[in-house]
């Protein structure tokens, strides 16, 4: 699902191809978090970090808002349970987590020490600062550190809310930032916390379950953009080490896929079928094939993208890029809006 605002330093590994195809553009007075497809219409639907609302594209390119009880902070990612109509939206409260600092941790952009300076391009980033430049803050400091965070289930149909769950709360699990949301064949919702380097389950009833922890960011922190797999498992890409992780839901197993070149950055996993998944970053995109019910996985091909992406899509049968060299609140606030291209950057 995720994420340009949270994404790591890009280092180029491969040759990459540039590609440059049709595009549309927008104009939008909202800071774009993720991009999906609303089923009941079969438009394109996209969430908004910096009020807290979805907004449907139509053919004409006009941009609506489609939630009827919207009380959403800052929406930070999306996912679409497609049969049966439902949207789930991960919602961070900034200003809540800003007024409730722990100990030793200033506002972003409050001078040497800040949170800004931390976090090395992070959480500044969503706030609409610069990337700063700086290291990642000690793993006892992150700990003390848990963003007020929600998933909230709405009906597509009638844009009405359906289920709210705090995820702010999950115990045992040190900080807390919920960065990615996919979602299972039995409604299950499954989202990633970057800080912690957990897994969670979330059931239709609001159960709460942790799958995994701290095995994901043990060599650092990083983006932990996750989908789920038709066959009963999760494909996890790890911004930390670049590496892509296999998590059975049935035996509780986290596993290596073994790739066969090195993919240089990760913000998003999609799948285009079950034996075909795409890996995006700002500036690349991966068509990555497996064979063996991903154990092992090979890269197929590896583009440069021309435009800073905040996100991808499939959409009858081709991918999508949403993208903008507009990537801060400031620019929104300055102009008014800020111009998205969205651009077909694989076909059938």
């Amino acid at each position: 699902m995720l994420k340009f605002y949270i994404s790591i330093a890009i280092t180029i590994m491969m040759l990459f191809s540039t590609i440059s195809m049709a595009q549309t553009t927008l104009m939008v007075t909202f800071l774009p978090s993720d991009i999906d497809v609303n089923p009941v219409t079969d438009q394109i639907i996209l969430s908004s970090m910096s009020d807290g609302q979805v907004y449907e594209v139509g053919a004409d390119g006009q941009v609506t808002a489609i939630l009827e009880e919207s009380d959403l902070a800052n929406v930070i990612s999306m996912s679409v349970d497609s049969a049966q109509t439902r949207l789930y939206v991960v919602n961070l409260d900034f200003e809540e987590m800003l007024a409730n600092l722990p100990a030793g941790i200033a506002p972003p952009n409050a001078g040497e020490g800040s949170l800004g300076d931390m976090m090395n391009g992070g959480l500044p980033a969503m706030f609409g600062g610069q990337l700063p430049e700086g290291v990642s803050p000690p793993p006892a400091m992150l700990a003390q550190l848990r963003i007020p965070s929600q998933l909230v289930i709405f009906d597509l149909t009638s844009g009405q809310r359906l289920l709210s769950v705090d995820l702010t709360a999950i115990p045992n699990v040190g900080g807390g930032l919920i960065t990615d949301v996919t979602v299972g064949a039995d409604g299950t919702a499954y989202i990633s916390d970057t800080l912690s380097g957990g897994i969670y389950s979330v059931d239709l009833n609001g159960n709460i379950q942790v799958l995994t922890v701290g095995e994901l960011n043990a060599e650092g922190i990083g983006m932990l953009p996750l989908v789920y797999h038709p066959d009963g498992y999760l494909l996890i890409a790890n911004a930390s080490n670049q590496s892509l992780h296999r998590f059975d839901l049935v035996t509780s197993t986290l596993s290596n896929v073994i790739l066969d070149a090195d993919i240089s950055a990760m913000t998003q996993v999609l799948l285009k079928d079950n034996n075909t998944a795409i890996i995006s970053s700002p500036a690349e995109l991966y068509l990555i094939s497996s064979n063996d019910g991903w154990i092992n996985a090979s890269v197929q091909e590896a583009m440069m993208l021309d435009l800073p992406t905040l996100g991808i899509v499939s959409k009858d049968g081709n991918i999508h890029a949403l993208q903008s060299n507009s990537t801060s609140m400031e620019e929104v606030q300055t102009n008014n809006a800020i111009e998205l291209s969205l651009q077909t950057v694989l076909s059938n």
